[in-house]
């Protein structure tokens, strides 16, 4: 850089805009040359990182709009519980549309409409909606409050008219409740599951979700998913049921049901919308209220501690298949709409 950049205009030589003067050079000197200093960014500044960034955004971008996502309408029943259900399942919803095909995306945009059961406010079943979900809930299938007889009541006539539905946690056991008949579901007496388990799919399920709702199988092979239950479907209820066990744990037997005839039904006892804040929400909850083992009175200081500890780590990290079962669940929901298209 020349010493004349810098110095104050006042006191440099008055040149033209377009011409470059030589005050105290010979002809025979070469004229120094002035830079420029350019006001754009040196392409240096750009790089590779924020290069292959922007690139990704323009390639999702044209992606996004390639594939004209579909858009279904399903009515959430959302049911009395510790926490919001119906913004946890749009969120997971959302997820799947705007993740690739290889990331567990689905070509659906599900525009959600929340039902209060509680209220005894369910959704019509004259065909206003593509499916519908029935969320978890602090309640047991097996109480006697109205709210809860007239769920089931819903259930069994959606079954009648082959509507969709898709029931987790609570909405799993009140579907087999009202399909099964009192007694399917009762406290579990091997303990309460908080947490992730995991648990190996039955094939016919497997092939089900491939074939019905456009859904590989697990990364893994095998389901794992939080959990946050108590009560579950009593093993021996299940040959009555005209769904199918999807499989189970040591503690539970039965963590989902499906439809292997026509798809139309399917049930988990995990939870597939849960993250990690919401699970460490709950924790907090079910401690305080003692209801979670480790804070169960007999419970020693060291089983205690022994048990909250392992309960607060499995609820720390999502479980692997979050995004399958993101998949999964949406793809259910919106496999008519996908496939009138």
């Amino acid at each position: 850089l020349n010493r004349r950049m810098f110095m104050p205009s006042r006191l440099q030589p008055h040149c033209s805009p377009r011409v470059r003067r030589s005050h105290s050079h010979s002809p025979q000197t070469p004229t120094p040359t002035r830079r420029l200093v350019s006001r754009r960014p040196s392409p240096k500044i750009l790089s590779s990182s924020f290069l292959s960034a922007v690139h990704h955004q323009m390639s999702g971008d044209l992606d996004k709009s390639w594939r004209n996502l579909v858009e279904a309408r399903v009515a959430v029943i959302n049911c009395p519980g510790a926490v919001p259900f119906t913004p946890l399942f749009s969120a997971m919803f959302d997820r799947a549309a705007a993740a690739d095909r290889d990331d567990g995306g689905v070509n659906a945009k599900v525009n959600v409409t929340e039902y209060q059961a509680e209220a005894g406010k369910l959704p019509s079943l004259d065909g206003n909606y593509d499916a519908y979900a029935i969320t978890g809930s602090r309640y047991g299938s097996y109480e006697t409050d109205e709210w809860i007889n007239i769920l089931k009541t819903w259930v069994r006539e959606a079954r009648q008219k082959d509507a969709r539905v898709l029931g987790v946690c609570f909405g799993h056991q009140v579907i087999a409740d009202a399909l099964g008949g009192d007694g399917t579901v009762e406290v579990n007496a091997a303990g309460f599951e908080f947490g992730t388990y995991r648990f190996q799919p039955d094939e016919r399920f497997v092939q089900i979700a491939e074939q019905l709702y456009d859904v590989p199988p697990p990364p893994s092979g095998s389901i794992d998913m939080f959990y946050v239950h108590g009560d579950h479907v009593k093993p021996s209820a299940l040959n009555g049921l005209e769904l199918e066990n999807m499989g189970g744990t040591d503690v539970s037997p039965c963590e989902g049901l499906f439809d292997a005839k026509q798809g139309r039904f399917l049930t988990l006892q995990g939870h597939p919308e849960f993250d990690e804040a919401t699970m460490l929400a709950c924790h907090t909850s079910l401690t305080e209220k003692r209801r979670l083992p480790g804070a169960m009175p007999g419970e020693t200081d060291s089983e205690k501690s022994d048990l909250l500890r392992r309960q607060l780590a499995s609820c720390s990290e999502a479980p692997a298949c979050q995004a399958w079962l993101a998949q999964l669940c949406t793809s259910f929901l919106t496999a008519d709409v996908r496939r009138a298209e």
